[in-house]
């Protein structure tokens, strides 16, 4: 991919006005990961998700319908992704 395109995609991402990294963020995913016993790319969505103050997360990797803390799960191709 030419590097203009991969920038150019970059820029149409942070329209989603993700949220910054903060090092509580990063404390909590190691918590999750040790804890949870989930791998460290799901502890940090799923640490990202509660600092943002999601009540579910969709996830096709994530057993549905498990509660994380105060997260629930959903997976969309075993449940719908509206509220349960």
């Amino acid at each position: 991919m030419p590097v203009e395109d991969a920038r150019a995609d970059i820029r149409d991402l942070m329209t989603w006005k993700p949220i910054e990294l903060t090092p509580g963020i990063f404390e909590q995913a190691w918590h999750l990961e040790d804890c949870v016993r989930v791998s460290w790319w799901d502890a940090l969505i799923l640490a990202a998700a509660r600092q943002s103050g999601c009540n579910y997360l969709i996830s096709q990797d994530l057993q549905g319908g498990q509660t994380i803390q105060d997260l629930t799960i959903l997976n969309p191709f075993t449940q719908g992704v509206h509220e349960p």
